[in-house]
Order: C-alpha cells, then sequence, then structure tokens
C-alpha cells in the first residue's frame, strides 16, 4: 500500500508541475510554442532524431567537459540545466500533441489541456507511462532544438506562416 501511495504522490506532483510548467510557458512564450508546433507538424522525424541526439550527447559532452579546467563551469552548468530542459522539452510534447488534437482557433491553453490530460492518464500505467515520458522529453527535445535552429537561420517561413494576415 505504501508503495502505491508513493507512486500516487509522485504522480501527483508530475502531473501537478507539467501543468503549471506548460501554462507557464504559454503564457510568457506563445509563439515559440506555435514555433515548435509547426516544427513538430512539418519536420516530426527530424525532431526524432534531433532529440536522440541531444539526449545522449548532451550529457556526454557535459561530462567530457568536466575533465577539462576551462570547461568544468561549463559542465556543470550543462549538467544543472538537464532537469530544466528535460521538463521544458516534456511540456513542450504535451504542447505539440494537444494542439494537433485541437486546431485553431481553439485557445494554447485548451489544446495544452488536452495533451496534458492524455499524458497525465499514461503515466498512470507504470510501464507505459515511463516509456511515454521517455518519448514525449526526446521528441520535446528535438522539436526545441529544431526550432531554435530554423529561427536563426534567415530563410523564409513556412507558407502558412506568410499566408496568415499580419
Amino acid at each position: 500500500w505504501i508503495g502505491w501511495a508513493g507512486w500516487a504522490v509522485f504522480w501527483f506532483a508530475l502531473a501537478l508541475s507539467s501543468l503549471a510548467l506548460g501554462l507557464l510557458l504559454l503564457l510568457i512564450a506563445p509563439r515559440a510554442a506555435d514555433a515548435a508546433y509547426r516544427q513538430a507538424r512539418h519536420g516530426a522525424w527530424e525532431s526524432v532524431a534531433a532529440g536522440l541526439a541531444i539526449f545522449i550527447l548532451l550529457p556526454i559532452l557535459a561530462v567530457l567537459a568536466l575533465a577539462t579546467l576551462v570547461g568544468l563551469p561549463l559542465g556543470i552548468a550543462v549538467l544543472l540545466a538537464l532537469l530544466p530542459l528535460g521538463a521544458i522539452a516534456y511540456v513542450t510534447t504535451l504542447w505539440v500533441v494537444g494542439r494537433a488534437l485541437v486546431k485553431p482557433p481553439r485557445g494554447r491553453v485548451l489544446a495544452f489541456l488536452a495533451g496534458w490530460a492524455i499524458f497525465s492518464a499514461l503515466l498512470l500505467v507504470p510501464f507505459l507511462g515511463i516509456l511515454a515520458w521517455l518519448v514525449a522529453t526526446v521528441f520535446g527535445l528535438g522539436v526545441l532544438g529544431m526550432a531554435l535552429w530554423r529561427a536563426r537561420s534567415p530563410t523564409a517561413p513556412p507558407p502558412e506562416a506568410r499566408a496568415a494576415p499580419g
């Protein structure tokens, strides 16, 4: 019984904190959420590949940086940033999945809540929940990484962004 109670407390904390983080990110960066959705929609497989690369290589590079005196502060900073980065990546996937189900003109918050509800339910299933969290985090890392990469290039926005009245 104590094991189940501990799991329930952990699930509740994870669900509540991902809800709060996702809503906060939508409040402070709504256009970044839209860019993440466009990236996931137009480049899902490249997002998966980028997410796997980031998920595997970033901790390795951080540990390698720890081996040098010059890289020590950078390695420590990157290792400390992995947990918040993973949380942001996870809620990004919740947003993307929710937006795929709840199309505009319905609001961003409703779309996020749909994705959040799906993944919160998945987290209740012991093995499936861990797998869903891992896949969501890796995919979110890729979506964020590719969206950031595309935002720095001077290329034209996707056709749907050009057609929108400004």
